[in-house]
């Protein structure tokens, strides 16, 4: 097809608009990746919390680091995932148990 054929400029802008969405896709597709990745790390990490808790030597000190490596985790889950909700409930959780350590 040469510039001078009929339909040309819309043949040229559909493929600009498909390039534009295949961008955006792959995007949305990294994104949803790394929140689903971000998810099971922190879930895995609070398992380790669990455990960590139910050893009697384990301080304070040792319990709260770990809270906040799990917030730090949680928090790379980006909105519009399907990870984000659950990402957000964990979230708050971590948050509320962490203070609960520092007024003790």
């Amino acid at each position: 097809m040469s510039p001078q054929d009929a339909g040309y400029v819309d043949v040229v802008e559909k493929i600009a608009e498909y390039q534009k969405n295949q961008g955006i896709a792959r995007a949305r597709q990294k994104a949803e990746q790394e929140a689903t990745e971000a998810l099971k790390e922190a879930k895995e990490m609070i398992a380790e919390l669990q455990k960590m808790a139910s050893y009697p030597s384990t301080t304070t000190g040792e319990i709260t680091s770990k809270l906040q490596e799990i917030i730090n985790k949680l928090e790379k889950v980006k909105t519009g995932t399907t990870a984000y909700v659950e990402a957000q409930n964990l979230l708050k959780f971590a948050r509320e148990s962490q203070q609960k350590l520092q007024v003790n």
